[in-house]
């Protein structure tokens, strides 16, 4: 479908490229939430995807549109901070009321997302870039293998081995609360 649309917008159909956005602004906005501290300047580096998309007209039909367009974001992002040389800080966990449940279920699971993040956050950068595309993002081994430049075995690699330290690291954070 994303194919489809593309080579329509390369054809001249302004439609298309709007469609385009619409259907991949959002999720790309999420991918780009886990690189940069704020969704604002997510919004900013998405934007300048599209601006990618609209002016250099590169992807040649190789592999999946959408795979082109998240190894786009990923190279955007990784400019971004280098750009304000500055390291991403641990997002903070929403403060948001649990809806069900008393005020130490709602703590619990604060304190849960957080080791997550902390988690996530640790592991080495292709293992979290395969997890996160893969688990978070939808994309197939194959399609992710487009986007960071490797193979889909070795995408298998990295989200089983991410697994694991992701298995390990909660376990361990259980083990020091005991």
């Amino acid at each position: 479908m994303s194919d489809k649309l593309y080579r329509e917008f390369l054809a001249g159909d302004q439609r298309a490229f709007e469609e385009l956005v619409r259907m991949y602004r959002e999720s790309i906005i999420r991918f780009l939430c886990r690189f940069l501290p704020d969704e604002d300047e997510a919004e900013d580096v998405a934007a300048d995807v599209f601006v990618v998309v609209l002016e250099k007209k590169r992807y040649r039909g190789e592999g999946c549109f959408h795979s082109w367009l998240y190894a786009i974001a990923r190279n955007k992002a990784i400019d971004h901070i280098r750009r304000h040389r500055r390291l991403v800080p641990l997002e903070e966990a929403e403060q948001l009321p649990h809806p069900t449940g008393s005020a130490e279920d709602a703590v619990m699971a604060t304190e849960r997302r957080e080791e997550m993040r902390a988690a996530l956050k640790a592991l080495k950068e292709d293992y979290r870039m395969a997890l996160l595309l893969t688990a978070e993002e939808g994309l197939s081994y194959e399609e992710a293998a487009a986007v960071l430049k490797k193979s889909p075995t070795q995408i298998r690699n990295l989200c089983y081995r991410a697994r694991l330290q992701l298995r390990n690291s909660v376990k361990e954070a259980e083990r020091s609360e005991k």
